[in-house]
């Protein structure tokens, strides 16, 4: 008879052992202490099923407990990392019940919502592929539309809030297309340009950020600039001085992938192919410090999709943000 009680960190080996033997493509493996980090950190909460003794399977949750500006503990949800069945006990409703669990705790603790989405900070890595190589990116955006999990959760309440287009780019034979080019020198004398950020000479990350209510960002770089050695960030300056779009921070994983956080134009400089030519120079300065490869995710109704598609990234899986309402 199976049995169901909380996740405890005694259940670290054999969470671990169930992910290890279980099919869950596309999702990257774990080594045992990054494991411990996405499902038994702080803000982390679960329950398992137990049949005679033996961990069957789990699902885990996370908290937040630090905010950006904006949250707090009343508008962030509980987010929904992972449900995982041992494949001798799929189909049994085990799964159910383990959903049904954590929601009535996301219910008991006051959360008025439960999500599975890329804004939760226990991200999973996942593999995309095309025949001729794999493509690591760090952060599934939500649930894979054409997994088990998507349907399983739309019957049980959950709703598709976006879909989210997973997209990678090998780096071996990316230059810098003329046309971008072209359309570089005419922002030079329009008073644009695009270079690293030098702190003695550029600002406005800050105006930047208010405008584009971009809260992730306006951390990310705030934590970069505050490195002893921050890494180099590609910005677009107006009249030498203004900061008015950026792309980066930029760093080389070890798996070859070109790492980044974002890239955004202000609006007032918006449609004038300044996003282009800042994400044409980012990954020529990905492939120069011997990134093999970029990928990244964006909402499918993003305009920039058609960018990433013209610049030569394929859809290598769509996700969904998916929530259910309490």
């Amino acid at each position: 008879m199976v049995e169901y009680a909380v996740l405890e960190d005694a259940d670290l080996q054999a969470c671990h052992a169930v992910w290890q033997e279980s099919p869950r493509t596309p999702y990257a493996d774990l080594d045992a202490g990054t494991f411990r980090e996405k499902f038994f950190s702080n803000g982390c909460l679960g329950y398992k099923a137990m049949d005679d003794g033996r961990l069957v399977a789990f699902i885990s949750g996370f908290i937040k407990t630090e905010y950006l500006r904006g949250e707090d503990y009343d508008n962030t949800p509980l987010y929904l990392t992972m449900v995982l069945v041992d494949p001798a006990y799929r189909a049994s409703g085990i799964a159910s019940i383990l959903v049904d669990m954590l929601v009535d705790r996301a219910k008991a603790i006051g959360k008025k919502s439960v999500m599975a989405t890329y804004r939760n900070l226990k991200i999973l890595g996942w593999n995309m592929s095309d025949g001729r190589g794999v493509y690591y990116h760090n952060n599934a955006p939500g649930v894979l539309i054409d997994g088990p999990a998507y349907p399983f959760l739309c019957h049980k309440g959950f709703k598709q809030l976006s879909v989210e287009c997973g997209l990678y780019l090998p780096l071996a034979d990316y230059s810098i297309p003329d046309r971008v080019r072209e359309r570089e020198a005419k922002l030079n004398e329009e008073g644009v340009e695009i270079c690293f950020y030098d702190r003695k000479q550029h600002s406005g990350f800050d105006e930047l950020f208010d405008a584009l209510h971009g809260e992730v960002w306006r951390k990310t770089i705030n934590d970069n600039n505050a490195l002893e050695s921050p890494l180099p960030v590609l910005v677009a300056v107006d009249h030498g001085t203004r900061i008015v779009g950026f792309a980066g921070p930029m760093d080389r994983e070890p798996s070859g992938r070109a790492w980044f956080n974002g890239i955004a134009v202000h609006p007032d400089f918006q449609r004038r192919g300044i996003a282009r030519v800042l994400f044409s120079r980012l990954l020529h300065g990905f492939k120069g410090i011997g990134c093999g490869f970029s990928t990244i995710f964006t909402d499918e109704g993003n305009p920039a999709l058609k960018l990433y598609h013209d610049i030569g990234f394929h859809t290598g899986g769509r996700f969904a943000v998916m929530e259910k309402v309490l």
